[in-house]
């Protein structure tokens, strides 16, 4: 029984890491004029196995490729000549990026979320990943302590650049600390390896209080940033607590709004420094720091073109931004076109009837968006509220948009009532990117739309707002 239970799991293994299903192909794409269709697996370009969707882009460059292919129901591949233009798509998409599985994390850090995940979701989301692929493709943070030489090989072989890079402490016995693993490499050798491999990082500290913080994460800026240009930056972001952790109760706990005021103001030097030493700001608070303490937000030109977006640095400074762009746009409009001095019954600006719409967030971000949002109502033709959630799945603590369920949003916008509205925005943010656009509760855009009497779109600015509403 033994040896046919080890058989089967080598066959599974040998099955996953055979190619990529292939679960869309482009209308008069190549792939397409040659005849691979959905369901079909592929095996191989040019002789050489494919793994990911990483390898698929590589491989595709040339002019004239052979693909190997399983056509779906067939049990024997066959190979496919294609003539295309040189770096030309071929115009396949896959059911996973990878095909051979998702490397897993070596770590038990003291912050993980997977260890603070809500029970019953989606099994992906209780895998502990940590998958240099899923870093190139969509700027996962990773820790790079799992990589091999062939991984090494092969990042240096397809150039894959930029790299995130989960770094935490550069003083080893703290990084070990904090990462549950005595075995982890010292990342500046790592980061000096990508610099012979001419790859660079994005890196990133997760800050806890009393562990890395402080005199650590003094030197921790100073060690990577002496590894600039190959660290192109630095983002600094609190740890985010759940109320599901079982584990380091006693170590871990949230950033009191004086220790935030303390993390930004050591900082500020830091900053100031690196701007006059090498022209760049390279090191960035994430935007819960300024929200938790009310301090003003750095200017966008601070954010060395917005490197660290999906990190949650400087989403707000591009918010408030947009707004004061879009106001500007809407006073233009108004200045052109005034409305009647005495509007008729129902009517708003330039003769339209008042558009009525609801904006949902997270507590982080709801103060600001409530005062936003009343500049915007205090022009003629927009009437907005704001729906600021608790997040009732992780507990208060959790405080950002991104985490919010598509079920905690339906509930609370049944319960505040629909009537008269014209449209609902919730964050796009709550759509995951690596899922089919499911929210953590696997609720597509569709289903809350069926679920409400009234139109939702998914927005991340004003703009987005203004312009579905056509008063602009």
């Amino acid at each position: 029984m033994e040896i046919e239970l080890k058989e089967t799991e080598n066959l599974r293994k040998s099955q996953r890491k055979a190619g990529g299903f292939i679960s869309l192909v482009a209308i008069d794409s190549p792939a397409a004029r040659i005849g691979i269709a959905p369901g079909d697996r592929l095996l191989a370009i040019d002789g050489r196995p494919v793994k990911d969707i990483v390898g698929v882009r590589y491989y595709q460059t040339e002019n004239a490729l052979t693909l190997k292919v399983l056509k779906q129901g067939e049990t024997i591949a066959r190979e496919f000549a294609i003539q295309k233009d040189y770096a030309e798509d071929i115009g396949i998409d896959f059911d996973d990026p990878t095909f051979d599985g998702i490397k897993r994390c070596n770590n038990h850090c003291l912050f993980c979320f997977v260890d603070q995940m809500a029970p019953r979701f989606r099994h992906s989301l209780y895998i502990k990943d940590d998958d240099y692929r899923y870093s190139f493709l969509y700027g996962n943070f990773v820790t790079m302590t799992n990589l091999k030489e062939e991984d090494w090989q092969r990042i240096d072989e397809e150039r894959l650049t930029p790299l995130y890079f989960s770094v935490h402490a550069t003083e080893m016995e703290c990084r070990r600390y904090i990462m549950g693993n005595p075995r982890v490499p010292d990342p500046i050798e790592q980061l000096r390896k990508m610099e012979s491999l001419d790859i660079q990082a994005h890196t990133q500290i997760v800050l806890c209080p009393d562990v890395n913080d402080g005199t650590q994460l003094e030197r921790s800026v100073r060690d990577l940033a002496a590894m600039y240009p190959t660290v192109q930056s630095i983002g600094i972001v609190p740890v985010g607590l759940t109320k599901y952790r079982t584990r380091y109760n006693e170590v871990m706990r949230s950033y009191t709004p004086e220790e935030a005021r303390a993390v930004i103001a050591q900082v500020a030097p830091m900053q100031k420094r690196l701007k006059k030493e090498i022209g760049k700001t390279l090191v960035h608070l994430s935007d819960e720091w300024y929200l938790l303490t009310g301090s003003d937000l750095p200017k966008a030109a601070s954010y060395d073109g917005f490197v660290q977006l999906e990190n949650g640095v400087g989403m707000v400074r591009q918010l408030v931004d947009d707004h004061a762009r879009t106001l500007r746009r809407l006073h233009k409009k108004l200045a052109a076109n005034p409305p009647a001095p005495i509007p008729l019954a129902g009517a708003g600006w330039a003769g339209r009837g008042n558009k009525r719409i609801r904006l949902v967030t997270a507590t982080m971000i709801g103060p600001l968006l409530q005062k936003l949002t009343a500049e915007l109502n205090s022009l003629p033709g927009i009437e907005a509220d704001v729906l600021v959630l608790e997040n009732e799945l992780f507990g208060p603590q959790v405080t950002v948009a991104g985490l919010l369920t598509g079920g905690q949003v339906v509930r609370a916008v049944q319960e505040a009532g629909t009537a008269g509205l014209d449209a609902l925005f919730i964050p796009d943010t709550m759509f995951s990117i690596t899922e089919p656009h499911r929210t953590l509760d696997e609720l597509t855009l569709e289903q809350i739309n069926e679920q409400l009497a009234v139109p939702v779109y998914p927005a991340q600015s004003f703009s987005e707002v203004v312009d579905f509403l056509g008063v602009l």
